[in-house]
C-alpha cells in the first residue's frame, strides 16, 4: 500500500490558525496589538518576510480588535460609552509621535534600547504594585477636565513617550487611561482596542494596495484571530465581574514578558575574539 505524503500546506494552515486564535485571545485580554506579536511569528513559522509578515499580521490586528470589541459589548453594553474615547486617544498620539519624530532619530542604539526596556519593565513592577495594593473593584480615577480633552492629552503624551523610547504604546496607554482618563480597568482596555481597530485598518489597506497578500494562509489567521478575539472580549468581561484587578494584572505582566525579551533580542553579540570552547561529538 502506498504511504500517504503528509499535507504540509494543510498542517501550516491549522497551526496558522490556532497561533491566531491563541494571540488574538491574549491580545483582546491584555490589550496589546495582535500584530506585535503574530508578525514574528509568521516570519519564523512561514518564513515570511517583515512586509508581508505584517501585512496579515494588521489585517489579523483589525479582525480581533473589532471582535473582541463586538464581544466585549455584546456580554457588558454599557462599555458602549467609553467607546467614543478612543478618538481623541488616537488622534493625540499621532500627534504625539510627529511631534517627537525630529528627537526619534537620535535614539534606538541597543544600549538605548536595553535602558528604555528596563525602565519599562520597573515601571511594570511599580504598575503592579500598586494595583495589588488597591481594592478588587476600586474605580478608574477622575479624568483630568473634559473626559475627551483628557484622552487627547493622554494620547499625545503616549505617543511622544512611545516615539522617543520604542516602548509599546500600550504600555503608557493602560495606566494612563486608569489613572488619567478615570477609567476602569475593563473600560481602559476596550478604549486601548477601538485604537488598535481605527489604526490598524489604514496599515492594512495600505499593504493590501501594494498587493501583499497571502491567499494561502489569510482565511485560516484572519478565522483565528476572529474566533480568538470573541473568546478574548468574554474573557474580559468576566475577568473584570470577578476581580477588575485580574486585567491589570494580566497586563502588568505581559508587560514584563514583552520588556524581557525586548531585552534579549538586544543583548550583545559575543565578542569574535573571546575564545569559544569547541565540543567535538
Amino acid at each position: 500500500m502506498a504511504r500517504r505524503s503528509l499535507n504540509i500546506s494543510g498542517i501550516k494552515q491549522v497551526i496558522v490558525f490556532v497561533t491566531a486564535l491563541l494571540t488574538a485571545c491574549l491580545g483582546t485580554v491584555t490589550s496589546y496589538g495582535v500584530q506585535i506579536m503574530y508578525t514574528p511569528s509568521l516570519t519564523w513559522m512561514l518564513g515570511y518576510g517583515q512586509d508581508k509578515a505584517r501585512a496579515l499580521a494588521y489585517r489579523v490586528a483589525f479582525i480581533s480588535a473589532f471582535g473582541g470589541v463586538l464581544a466585549a459589548l455584546l456580554r457588558a453594553p454599557n462599555l458602549s460609552k467609553v467607546i467614543v474615547y478612543g478618538f481623541p486617544l488616537f488622534i493625540g498620539g499621532i500627534l504625539g509621535a510627529i511631534f517627537a519624530k525630529p528627537l526619534a532619530g537620535r535614539v534606538g542604539s541597543p544600549n538605548q534600547s536595553r535602558f528604555f526596556n528596563t525602565f519599562g519593565m520597573l515601571l511594570m513592577v511599580a504598575f503592579l504594585v500598586q494595583t495589588l495594593k488597591q481594592s478588587a473593584f476600586a474605580p478608574g480615577y477622575q479624568a483630568l477636565g473634559s473626559p475627551l480633552l483628557a484622552h487627547l492629552l493622554i494620547g499625545i503624551l503616549v505617543g511622544i513617550v512611545s516615539q522617543l523610547t520604542g516602548l509599546v504604546s500600550n504600555m503608557m496607554m493602560i495606566p494612563g487611561l486608569y489613572y488619567f482618563g478615570g477609567l476602569k480597568p475593563q473600560e481602559a482596555v476596550v478604549v486601548a482596542l477601538v485604537t488598535i481597530l481605527i489604526a490598524s485598518l489604514p496599515i492594512a489597506w495600505g499593504y493590501s494596495k501594494r498587493g501583499l497578500y497571502d491567499g494561502t494562509y489569510a482565511l485560516p489567521a484572519l478565522l483565528g484571530g476572529a474566533i480568538g478575539s470573541g473568546v478574548g472580549g468574554w474573557l474580559l468581561v468576566t475577568f473584570a465581574n470577578h476581580d477588575p484587578k485580574l486585567l491589570l494584572t494580566l497586563f502588568a505582566l505581559f508587560s514584563m514578558f514583552w520588556c524581557a525579551r525586548e531585552l534579549a533580542s538586544t543583548n550583545p553579540p559575543a565578542s569574535p575574539n573571546k575564545p569559544q570552547t569547541k565540543i567535538d561529538l
